[in-house]
């Protein structure tokens, strides 16, 4: 029964400290998607007329799995590091290399 209630605790532990992370996610996605959008709208603009319903959206969804496969890894390794209590540390990592601190960076 100890044990049990252990793994448990544990699990809750790391879940709980998951929860620092979400707003920086969040906001990378947020920032990511932005970005995305915007160049997508530039090149689907260059292509106009000329590019069907169709393989506009094969272009978007290209670009959306892009952006998913290059976020995956950072994200992985920021829960991981939020659970081994050093989310405080990623989060002002990927708030400054992002700009998400709401400072302009030269």
């Amino acid at each position: 029964m100890r044990k049990i209630i252990n793994h448990e605790v544990t699990k809750f532990l790391a879940w709980y400290q998951s929860l620092e992370v979400k707003p920086i996610i969040s906001k990378l996605r947020h920032h990511a998607e932005e970005i995305r959008e915007q160049e997508l709208q530039r090149a689907l603009n260059r292509f106009a007329p000329g590019l069907s319903e169709h393989d506009a959206q094969i272009v978007q969804d290209l670009t959306r799995r892009i952006i998913n496969k290059m976020l995956h890894q950072p994200i992985v390794c920021l829960k991981e590091e939020a659970v081994e209590g050093n989310g405080h540390v990623y989060t002002a990592a990927i708030r400054h290399l992002f700009g998400l601190d709401g400072q302009p960076h030269p």
